[in-house]
């Protein structure tokens, strides 16, 4: 099974997951990382240079071809398992394109939304200053933050809420002999 990480803005799909795929000893992938590696630049020019569409367009891609990039990294003869192969983390706006939901909640995927309080996202994406959100009032990141969560809500299979993220990730499928 594959886990991929939802969840909005500096919720710690990255950082954390990293964490998690160590604690689990799988591999991990960042679709952010691998957009950036694939348009041979980074997500921000990419977005200026060639607009926000586009943007989603190539996520998508990358998204659907999530198998393909951990392929070195996976047992090439694996079968199906209800054991986690690898956690991936998304974009914070992947889940918002319906062909993105339908692949995510396949039945040999694992979905969890990091859902962190409001109130410490926006702590961190002042720190972090994501170009996407720049200039945007509080008021304004919360209205996109609101946007968001129904689609965080329909296409998650776990929900975490409160840190430390990392180990409420080894635990749900820690395996227990």
């Amino acid at each position: 099974m594959l886990v991929f990480l939802t969840g909005f803005m500096c919720c710690g799909k990255t950082t954390d997951g990293k964490a998690a795929a160590a604690l689990l000893n799988i591999p991990f992938l960042d679709l952010d990382a691998e957009l950036e590696r694939f348009s041979g630049m980074p997500i921000w020019s990419f977005i200026e240079q060639k607009g926000i569409a586009e943007f989603r367009q190539l996520e998508t891609e990358v998204l659907l071809k999530t198998r393909q990039f951990l392929s070195a990294q996976l047992c090439e003869n694996h079968l199906p398992s209800n054991n986690p192969e690898a956690i991936i983390a998304t974009g914070g706006g992947s889940v918002l394109l319906r062909e993105n939901r339908d692949f995510l909640l396949q039945p040999e995927h694992s979905i969890i939304w990091l859902d962190l309080p409001f109130s410490l996202l926006l702590e961190r994406i002042r720190v972090a200053q994501r170009p996407l959100l720049s200039g945007l009032s509080d008021e304004k990141i919360h209205q996109v933050y609101l946007e968001r969560l129904p689609f965080y809500q329909s296409t998650s299979t776990h929900c975490i809420n409160n840190t430390p993220v990392s180990k409420q990730i080894f635990s749900l499928f820690q395996i227990t002999s």
